[in-house]
């Protein structure tokens, strides 16, 4: 579950601690490590209202995702409290490319290396403001892009039942991206 926090308003990160504290159903983030559970909620938006979040004395079921991404990051792990845990980039900054005929080289190989760069950290990447179509999902499936958004949910949904096809695995039956 993402939640954004779109101003920096306290009263939403005490409303938002109280309704995750209600249901015995969200991931619990300790010093000691992650006690996975049936929905695992993700922060993005205003870094003041997220670190008030994550600072708060108590039981945590939130790990924040921060918008920019660095060699000089350090790597998640619980000694941080896995406090953070994801990046959340802008696609049109990171990559560019916007879905429309071939993905080039050049915007490739920066995808590759912000996801090598991520995942070395130990952490996972949405992008946002990428491209709601096929041929984008396509590339994220065979980049292995951790989570995909989209508006156009039945889409998406089918484009994965398609995609899945025991004689095909790779998705290549649908011609989508040039191999």
């Amino acid at each position: 579950l993402w939640i954004e926090f779109k101003d920096n308003n306290p009263e939403a990160v005490e409303l938002l601690a109280r309704q995750l504290e209600e249901l015995d159903i969200f991931t619990e983030f300790t010093d000691q490590g992650i006690k996975w559970n049936a929905v695992t909620v993700v922060l993005t938006g205003h870094p003041k209202n997220m670190e008030r979040m994550i600072a708060r004395p108590g039981r945590r079921f939130v790990t924040k995702a921060v918008a920019s991404i660095s060699a000089d990051d350090p790597s998640a792990n619980p000694g941080l409290g896995n406090r953070w845990l994801w990046y959340s980039l802008d696609w049109k900054k990171y990559v560019g490319w916007d879905g429309k005929g071939a993905v080039t080289l050049n915007q490739l190989n920066r995808l590759r290396q912000v996801l090598e760069l991520a995942h070395a950290k130990g952490r996972k990447v949405r992008f946002y403001r990428s491209p709601d179509r096929k041929e984008f999902w396509a590339l994220a499936k065979q980049e292995r892009v951790d989570l995909v958004g989209t508006n156009k949910l039945s889409e998406l949904a089918q484009f994965w039942l398609d995609w899945v096809k025991p004689s095909d695995p790779d998705g290549s039956h649908l011609g989508l991206l040039n191999r």
